[in-house]
């Protein structure tokens, strides 16, 4: 239903319109959705949002000029003498949009289409129609001889998540590095390797003390102090050559260097969810594609060689009369320098055409690492034991490279359109990434740490995570952080007095005036029908332990040593009533007050019981990695980040964790629901079952996911998804708040709400794994 009831209502449109039913197509969309960025960074625009509206069309702002109509008339003209599909309730036009209500059997359809738990093994095969054609991503392509810094950590999350969401959308798609082992860096950190002594490990380097990217890492440190040295220079140039020659003890040993590096890189990878199918070597490009690759280009005519200038005897692709370059002083780039070595771009350009297909010559490959996916990731190799592998011919090239390498990658571009290529050309997507910044001195002293580009301090993946993991690990032991989720999304003024408020009783809380007059004096109400959102709230002087800090935040109740706290809802816990919440919070202490508040209290506690120490751990690990995952992919990639731990590893606002605890919650529910031996099933009459206004938002929002799903693949935007995650987390938690499940009263209707629920887990746990977010069952 998700998808046939598209094409259904956008073939009944384009009846009625008079137009063609692609067209009709394009204009239909869900009113609450979150707009997909242009090309140009500009938000396109989004259709109304009507209160209650199910579905609407733009077509009449479409059609207006054209028939020189009044588009509110169009609109209301089609409503009216639309026949529309059996599922539509009404059709109504509110001014220029046109819009659709959906009857409760349409509703029951795709809860009950979307609440199937697929199994582990399956959940990364996709339902959608098979697309033609490979997508081949890059990512992260970083120098062998250092550990993943947040900038690289960034590039290899934007480009698993977007062969996640690929795939997802029935895309064939390759996963590939590209490894710089013949890199000036590399033939430095060799050179370190031979004439310099091992480094000491910084202090507090802990188990990084043996990680080979780490020690290459500190190492080069001192190299580059020693770089400028003209015998060093000399040295390091003198080997640089012999790793490009490819002969001699020097270059293999470099390529081993270089191989145990990545592997230690690939450890990192690993943590992070991160896999890859082949690994490509820069120095098997040269031996085994670049000559083909550099004839076709230059026997196309698409460069030249220069006979004079500054550029005599180079290979040159002109630039200076295309527009990506105009106005640039010295467009033109040099492909192969004058003594016959190939640029970075050169090597590059030749590179591309292999993996488009276009070049007979080919890579051998032998495995090169096991990875904890159950995959094997293969490595080009020169060796003569190597295989033939299917890898390359692809429809489309994804590379995701900083913005700073904006330039070269135009160039590539432009010489594939001028070599005629300009299907490949077009199907050339760089993924351009802003940096990450941590706060100042977060790091500072700790191991591993050097100046980063700009004079800024760079810090390793390793490190981030091992930070993280340490805060959440104190979270979850201590249970402080077990007030804050399933509350509002961080926001309003309320909002964030609310986050200030976990933990203390309603007792102490105070509603003002202008609440009061409205009726609605009393705490437990205002939070049981969520109407606090509305009114100010603030603590009162009286409160807990007797005091309200100088700045007006409450002291919180001191909840160390509580384990399995869960967050705030409307009423303790799923089950019970706003007057059954209020009757179990008399008689009660502050702190046994806050964690019935927080939806927990002895029975809570003792159902879900303290995790040991081992399944902590792994907790701690999952919550981290959704927290720096998330923190990364939320923000557009043409957007700077400065990593806020706070607000990573918070509970209650847009976060990884906020969304882990939803997806734990649903499945806790539904845990519940299967002791209690109700299955979760739709009503036998549809159209007898009200739903209140939380039960619709929450289905509007899994309906919109097949339409974003699609709408982020066209754009190679995965920050739209983490959008959605959030306010699919949002809505199910006001749906919990407001609408018992297991106290729902007939049985017929605790079923219906368990496929609610279970529609929810699926929707959340589908934008999840795009976004390398574990499914957590228990927090």
């Amino acid at each position: 239903m998700d998808t046939d009831f598209r094409d259904r209502l956008a073939q009944a449109l384009a009846r009625v319109a008079g137009v063609e039913e692609e067209a009709a197509a394009a204009s239909l969309g869900a009113p609450t959705a979150r707009t997909i960025q242009k090309e140009d960074g500009r938000p396109q625009s989004s259709a109304t949002k009507s209160a209650g509206v199910d579905w609407c069309s733009t077509l009449a702002f479409a059609l207006a000029k054209e028939r020189k109509e009044n588009p509110a008339k169009l609109a209301g003209k089609w409503a009216q003498e639309g026949e529309w599909p059996a599922f539509v309730k009404r059709a109504e036009a509110a001014g220029p949009y046109l819009n659709f209500h959906f009857n409760s059997g349409f509703w029951w359809d795709v809860l009950a289409q979307n609440s199937q738990a697929p199994e582990m093994a399956d959940r990364q095969k996709t339902s959608a129609k098979k697309k033609p054609g490979k997508v081949l991503i890059e990512f992260p392509s970083v120098n062998p001889n250092k550990p993943w810094h947040v900038g690289h950590l960034r590039n290899a999350l934007l480009g698993d998540s977007l062969a996640r969401l690929l795939s997802a959308t029935g895309h064939e798609v390759e996963r590939q590095d590209y490894i710089d082992d013949l890199g000036l860096q590399v033939a430095q950190s060799v050179w370190g390797r031979t004439h310099l002594p091992d480094p000491t490990a910084p202090e507090g380097s802990g188990d990084l003390a043996g990680k080979l990217d780490h020690i290459l890492g500190w190492q080069y440190v001192e190299v580059a102090k020693r770089a400028e040295e003209e015998a060093v220079a000399a040295q390091v140039r003198a080997l640089l050559k012999k790793l490009e020659e490819g002969d001699g003890p020097e270059a293999r040993e470099a390529r081993s260097v270089v191989e145990h590096c990545v592997k230690a890189q690939y450890q990192t990878a690993f943590a992070f969810g991160v896999f890859h199918d082949a690994l490509i070597f820069e120095s098997d490009i040269v031996r085994a594609v670049f000559k083909e690759g550099m004839e076709k280009i230059v026997s196309s005519g698409a460069v030249r060689k220069e006979t004079d200038g500054k550029n005599q005897g180079c290979v040159v692709v002109k630039l200076g009369d295309e527009k990506e370059f105009a106005g640039m002083e010295s467009p033109d780039k040099v492909l192969i320098r004058s003594d016959g070595t190939a640029t970075y771009t050169g090597k590059d350009v030749a590179f591309q055409l292999w993996k488009f297909g276009r070049l007979s010559a080919d890579f051998s490959y032998a495995p090169f690492v096991s990875q904890p996916d159950g995959s094997v990731a293969y490595a080009s190799t020169g060796s003569k034991d190597g295989k033939k592998m299917k890898y390359g011919h692809a429809d489309t090239v994804v590379n995701v490279i900083g913005m700073e390498q904006a330039y070269p990658q135009q160039v590539i571009q432009v010489v594939l359109r001028k070599m005629g290529l300009q299907k490949q050309a077009d199907r050339y997507v760089h993924i351009a990434y802003e940096h990450v910044v941590l706060p100042e001195g977060r790091f500072s002293g700790r191991a591993g740490t050097w100046m980063g580009a700009g004079g800024g301090p760079g810090f390793t993946a390793d490190e981030l995570l091992r930070e993280v993991e340490r805060e959440a690990d104190g979270k979850i032991a201590a249970g402080r952080e077990g007030g804050e989720a399933g509350g509002p999304k961080a926001g309003g003024e309320n909002e964030q007095t609310y986050s200030k408020l976990r933990g203390i009783p309603l007792d102490y809380i105070q509603i003002e005036k202008s609440a009061a007059s409205s009726g609605v004096s009393d705490p437990r109400t205002a939070f049981a029908n969520n109407s606090w959102r509305d009114f100010p709230i603030r603590p009162r002087a009286n409160g807990p332990q007797g005091a309200v800090a100088p700045c007006g935040r409450p002291e919180e109740p001191k909840l160390t040593g509580r384990r399995g706290v869960e967050p705030p809802s409307a009423v303790p816990n799923e089950e019970a009533s706003p007057a059954a919440g209020a009757e179990a919070r008399k008689g009660t202490d502050a702190d046994t007050e806050a964690l019935k508040w927080a939806g927990a209290g002895a029975k809570n506690a003792g159902r879900h019981g303290t995790p040991d120490e081992a399944e902590r751990k792994k907790i701690a690990r999952a919550v981290a990695v959704a927290a720096i995952r998330f923190s990364f992919l939320r923000t557009s990639a043409n957007q700077k980040i400065t990593f806020d731990y706070d607000k990573a590893l918070s509970l209650s606002g847009d976060s990884g964790p906020y969304v882990q605890y939803a997806y734990a919650r649903a499945v806790h529910i539904l845990k519940k629901g299967d002791e209690a031996a109700h299955a979760p099933a739709a009503p036998e009459e549809p159209s007898a079952y009200e739903f209140n206004g939380q039960e619709l938002a929450l289905a509007r929002a899994i309906l919109r996911w097949p339409t974003l799903l699609s709408a982020c693949a066209a754009k190679y935007q995965v920050h739209p998804i983490a959008d959605y995650a959030i306010d699919l987390s949002g809505k199910f938690n006001q749906f919990y708040n407001t609408t018992p499940v297991m106290k729902a009263g007939k049985k017929e209707e605790v079923a219906a709400r368990l496929l609610e629920v279970a529609a929810f887990r699926e929707a959340l746990g589908r934008a999840m794994d795009i976004l390398g977010i574990g499914r957590l069952e228990r927090m």
